[in-house]
């Protein structure tokens, strides 16, 4: 890859993608616990009152959907966490990136998602 402005804009792509699925990992994550906390409510109440049953029916299933979604999107901010890395450490050999917008962004997106 020598073209500058194509390895810049696939940079800023990257990290775009990266920090997008981050955010919606988190919220997935959030969720989950939200989910979980509004079950335990269910399940404290006499769980064969009126609609109790269903809605505690429904709470498990939408748990079970929402874990699968949060598995499905941490692969995915995996892999592009990947890919943005590998081309973050090729990037950075070449003098012509060094101190550029898009280097440091896609660096800062890394850094975050190390915490």
């Amino acid at each position: 890859m020598s073209d500058e402005p194509a390895i810049k804009r696939q940079l800023k792509i990257k990290t775009g993608v990266v920090n997008r699925l981050f955010k919606e990992h988190k919220s997935y994550l959030k969720e989950t616990g939200d989910l979980e906390k509004n079950l335990q409510r269910l399940e404290a109440q006499d769980p064969e009152a009126g609609d109790n049953a269903w809605e505690i029916k429904n709470g498990k299933n939408m748990l079970k959907e929402t874990k699968k979604v949060v598995a499905e999107t941490a692969g995915r901010l995996e892999t592009g966490a990947g890919q943005l890395r590998d081309l973050v450490n090729s990037v950075e050999r070449d003098d012509r990136f060094s101190g550029s917008e898009e280097l440091e962004a896609a660096k800062k997106a890394l850094e975050v998602l190390d915490e």
